[in-house]
């Protein structure tokens, strides 16, 4: 049977940076087995904790991509708060980010390290919400992701 208990080393992070314009929800990802959380899932949210479809409203094409990928920068600050140890964190991403904003994925992996996480810890999940375009672009810079250590899903 289950039995769940509060750590007292438990961390609630709040927005690192005071300008930030969204939040982040870390959904926990349990080993039923195991009986342990093994992963989190960063859920982007604004900062009052509404849906992406929120956040992302009014915003030109161009600029979802470029808040998508920026969104980033919090979801790994505040993540690096959480001590993740030896546990992993999911993000979402349009795939279209990684081909329309230019240096992308040069800029995940110098805010994962600025936030004190690693590559392995990370799991780029890409939304099903769009289809993928400039495939040869979109397929280098997973292969980007890859080679540094970041897994895809």
């Amino acid at each position: 049977s289950w039995e769940f208990v509060i750590e007292d080393a438990a961390c609630y992070p709040e927005t690192p940076l005071q300008e930030a314009e969204c939040s982040f929800a870390f959904q926990p990802v349990i080993d039923p087995f195991a009986k342990e959380v093994v992963s989190y899932e960063a859920l982007l949210r604004t900062t009052s904790g509404d849906s992406p479809a929120v956040y992302f409203d009014g915003l030109s094409r161009e600029e979802i991509y470029w808040t998508d990928l920026h969104s980033k920068r919090i979801a790994f600050a505040m993540a690096g708060l959480l001590h993740l140890r030896g546990r992993t964190l999911s993000i979402n991403l349009l795939p279209m980010t990684l081909v329309n904003v230019p240096n992308a994925v040069e800029f995940l992996l110098a805010e994962i390290e600025a936030s004190g996480l690693i590559p392995e810890q990370i799991i780029v999940e890409f939304t099903e919400s769009e289809a993928i375009s400039r495939l040869d672009e979109f397929t280098d810079s997973v292969r980007k992701l890859k080679s540094a250590g970041i897994r895809v899903a």
